[in-house]
């Protein structure tokens, strides 16, 4: 799977950095429109790699569509729980239909 430089969630520009000294796989941040992601996910074969963008692109989904405040207002820890919704549930078939590889659990 390639990470392109940046991508177009609901009509917003939203780019991808590499951080490195991120100490999680990948991180959104709202005010900057910006995946930030772990280096080591620059590994194609990383198993870790396309289920962090689409958990990541699930989150900026989220705030890009006022989706986290009308589903979850103030509550992080539900938005999260979305984005790992995605991420483990929707993820694999997306991978698989992509063409890439999930990855084991």
């Amino acid at each position: 799977m390639h990470i392109p430089n940046h991508i177009t969630i609901a009509g917003h520009r939203v780019k991808f950095e590499w951080v490195e000294d991120l100490s999680v796989w990948g991180s959104y941040h709202h005010d900057r429109k910006t995946i930030q992601l772990n280096p080591q996910l620059k590994r194609e074969d990383h198993p870790q790699r396309a289920t962090t963008v689409i958990h990541e692109m699930a989150h900026a989904v989220s705030y890009l569509t006022a989706a986290h405040q009308s589903l979850f207002g103030d509550d992080d820890t539900r938005e999260e729980a979305f984005a790992r919704l995605v991420e483990l549930q929707l993820a694999p078939a997306l991978i698989a239909l992509l063409g890439a590889k999930p990855p084991k659990r």
